[in-house]
């Protein structure tokens, strides 16, 4: 039968999602979907999933050039839009099957032609992003995302299933490089411990705005990693908060500066950075461009950085003087 039709078998290993990736991609996007409409205990995902599924079949999918099921049954499906506005194609005779039949088969076969072009430059896109990719460095104490997936909750009481949920959790610090692939990262609530993690598992810490998407899953073995759930930050337990109106919030995803305490330039570049501490402690380096709301604290800084040195303070504008406030809080007109 597999002669037959063209395919060859390949069997994959046990707990090794990398072996089938067509599965696990369709599976992470039908999850990305069902977060969205999920209540907070996670007991209606079912209602919703037939739903997704005709959405998911009919959207356009960009490797394969169409939607799913214009490829499977070679026409586009009848929609309530097609039905409202008589879009619908008109009822054919049992006389007319034989038509039918053919143009569905000329369909089909060019709908196969077309779907095995767009594999073919698929595969030779992903081929020369890989070609273009560039080894990624973290510099001792640098501040880090850090990629980790809890299959379930380790409270008895808690039901709920991570699926649906955050998995790039931090700030962690890097303490030292172990290999060319792995860092040594520091967890503070665990002063006295340090974890082994694959560099393919950490992202830059630019700020709690930029917690990557939970669909940039690093494509490694999670069998070495040492990181338990009781490392994780405050940061990481998202409570989502309902309303009447159907609006969702969510809290504990931030914390405000507290202070400026340090300053950079980065070779080749123009730009300063800045290190900036939060309200609970945590630090990290930030772009003078994305300090625009804290300019207070940053005039602040580098007035004591040059009473530090022996130099005069940053003078301000006599208007701004006069007036008694920051020139960020006037109003223009």
């Amino acid at each position: 039968m597999y002669a037959t039709l063209g395919i060859n078998k390949l069997a994959s290993a046990a707990y090794h999602p990398q072996g089938q990736g067509l599965v696990e991609r369709f599976n992470h996007t039908i999850i990305q979907m069902l977060k969205i409409y999920v209540n907070d205990q996670q007991t209606d995902w079912d209602t919703y999933l037939p739903r997704l599924l005709f959405a998911y079949r009919t959207s356009h999918h960009e490797t394969l050039g169409d939607s799913p099921y214009f490829c499977l049954f070679g026409r586009d499906p009848t929609l309530p839009l097609d039905l409202a506005f008589m879009n619908a194609e008109p009822s054919w005779k049992s006389d007319d099957l034989p038509q039918y039949t053919r143009r569905l088969a000329a369909s089909w076969k060019e709908t196969r032609n077309l779907v095995e072009q767009q594999l073919m430059n698929g595969q030779n896109k992903s081929a020369r992003t890989k070609a273009n990719q560039q080894p990624i460095e973290f510099g001792e104490q640098t501040a880090v995302w850090v990629y980790k997936y809890f299959a379930k909750s380790t409270r008895p009481d808690d039901h709920r299933t991570t699926n649906l949920a955050t998995h790039w959790h931090g700030p962690f610090r890097v303490e030292r490089k172990m290999g060319p692939n792995t860092y040594k990262i520091d967890i503070p609530s665990h002063p006295d411990k340090m974890v082994t993690v694959n560099v393919d598992r950490l992202k830059p810490f630019r700020g709690y705005y930029s917690r990557p998407f939970d669909d940039e899953i690093p494509e490694v073995d999670e069998a070495s990693d040492e990181l338990s759930i009781d490392c994780l930050p405050s940061s990481s337990f998202v409570e989502r908060v309902s309303f009447p109106d159907d609006d969702v919030a969510y809290s504990s995803t931030s914390s405000p500066i507290f202070r400026i305490v340090d300053r950079r330039r980065l070779p080749n570049s123009r730009e300063k950075e800045y290190l900036v501490e939060h309200a609970d402690g945590i630090k990290y380096w930030m772009a003078d461009s994305k300090l625009a709301a804290y300019r207070s604290f940053v005039d602040d800084f580098e007035t004591s950085r040059r009473m530090d040195m022996g130099l005069p303070p940053l003078r301000r504008s006599k208007r701004y003087k006069d007036l008694d406030v920051e020139p960020q809080t006037l109003v223009q007109f």
